[in-house]
């Protein structure tokens, strides 16, 4: 009973989370857009790790505050991209590609921004790991 119970709710919510689109123009904008959140999402660990390795330098330096700030940045862009990307599937065709098309720019620059600090804080830790 269990075991059916559990395969029930596990195909609602695989059948639930099944896109239905208008068009295969807004599927494919959507899944432009999806792609790049899914690449970088687990990047999130990432940041997290960075910003524990570099908490006991950031008391002498101002350089460590500004990369624990960048991965903040980074962090809160992502979070904050994620809670608004709210695709209107009521919306005419035109506008839902529009709003793709600005999520498309969103997501790239939290992309873009996240691979920056990420990198700037490995950097960083490489030089001090080379020091030591």
């Amino acid at each position: 009973m269990k075991y059916t119970i559990l395969f029930i709710l596990t195909l609602f919510i695989f059948i639930s989370c099944k896109q239905e689109f208008a068009s295969k123009e807004i599927e494919k904008s959507y899944n432009s857009v999806m792609h790049v959140h899914d690449e970088v999402m687990p990047e999130l660990n990432t940041i997290h790790h960075l910003r524990k390795k570099l908490k006991p330098y950031k008391k002498s330096n101002e350089e460590v505050l500004n990369l624990m700030d960048n991965l903040e940045k980074a962090d809160d862009g992502m979070m904050i991209w994620m809670r608004e990307f709210d695709l209107d599937k009521s919306a005419t065709e035109s506008m839902q590609l529009d709003y793709l098309n600005d999520e498309q720019t969103k997501i790239n620059k939290v992309s873009e921004d996240m691979k920056s600090s990420i990198a700037n804080a490995q950097e960083f830790l490489n030089v001090i790991k080379e020091a030591q």
